[in-house]
């Protein structure tokens, strides 16, 4: 499987018609009935926020039959807690605008501009958003960064993201929804496959994707050495069926050579991949992790 290097990097905003932008505010979703853009705007929101079971509510039916809420939430991996609170709270503050727009009576196109705060300013604080460690703050320390937050909002001087995105919405009975098309994305599904008897402990982040070509896709799983020696280990890459192989590309390399993990060391390991031309649109294909233990090394009298 071919590898290259790949950048992932924010979009830059490019302002071309620029209206009022339109603060969303805490009361996004309650806005979100018949208004196209309330409806953007909350999906937006939520997204950022990471809240995806409020995201999908913005769904429409036709990808909600292809992609449910629990496989959509566990692939792009929900908040919850305290730290889904904070991630809420810079939601609020996020602002939109329409650059372009293809209206029809059943079908919306939209480009949209958007800036929203993303606390950099208390990126040491915040822990990287590594939510099993901001959930496990104590009562006083998560009321002091929430302060800490709140203080930093006041000065209004936070650190801003700004981006554009394209979005399609479809009417449904009334009320307008987001429209991904998952019908014409592909299904993978990942599957881990452990030495016997190596004492090594492996979990992937998520089991299934929904892809569409072109786009980049993710796929982390964590490994852990329960031996009281360093082992190593490699990972063998298959493909299902074989004939798609050469149609998946791999664009970021987590580990293409041995990995050595040292005694209760835990490493977690990401790739990147791009589906190209040759897989039809709806198409299930599978990726297995073969993690293979390499012998130790001859010891040297």
């Amino acid at each position: 499987m071919a590898c290259r290097k790949f950048a992932f990097s924010a979009l830059a905003a490019v302002v071309l018609l620029i209206p009022a932008a339109i603060s969303l505010g805490t009361g996004g979703r309650q806005r979100a009935d018949n208004d196209p853009i309330a409806v953007v705007g909350a999906y937006l929101q939520a997204t950022y926020a990471r809240d995806y079971s409020a995201a999908y509510s913005f769904i429409s039916s036709r990808d909600q039959q292809v992609w449910d809420e629990k496989s959509y939430a566990r692939q792009y991996g929900s908040f919850t807690g305290f730290a889904l609170e904070l991630a809420q709270s810079l939601a609020a503050g996020m602002k939109i605008w329409v650059i372009k727009q293809q209206m029809g009576p059943n079908r919306i196109q939209y480009e949209i501009g958007y800036e929203i705060p993303t606390a950099d300013e208390l990126s040491s604080r915040l822990m990287d958003w590594d939510q099993d460690k901001l959930n496990s703050l104590s009562r006083p320390q998560q009321e002091q960064l929430r302060a800490a937050l709140s203080q930093l909002e006041k000065t209004g001087k936070m650190v801003m993201l700004k981006g554009q995105e394209m979005f399609s919405l479809i009417a449904e009975g009334g009320r307008w929804k987001i429209f991904h098309d998952w019908a014409a994305a592909s299904k993978v599904r990942f599957r881990l496959v452990l030495p016997r008897d190596a004492r090594i402990e492996a979990q992937l982040v998520t089991d299934g994707l929904l892809v569409k070509r072109d786009e980049p896709f993710e796929i982390a799983f964590k490994m852990k050495n329960l031996n009281d020696h360093a082992v190593t280990v490699r990972i063998i890459h298959h493909v299902e069926p074989r004939s798609l192989e050469n149609n998946l590309e791999m664009i970021a390399c987590g580990a293409l050579l041995p990995l050595v993990l040292q005694p209760n060391d835990e490493q977690e390991i990401s790739m990147a991949y791009l589906i190209r031309d040759g897989i039809q649109p709806g198409a299930k294909f599978a990726v297995t992790y073969e993690l293979a233990q390499e012998p130790a090394a001859p010891r040297v009298p």
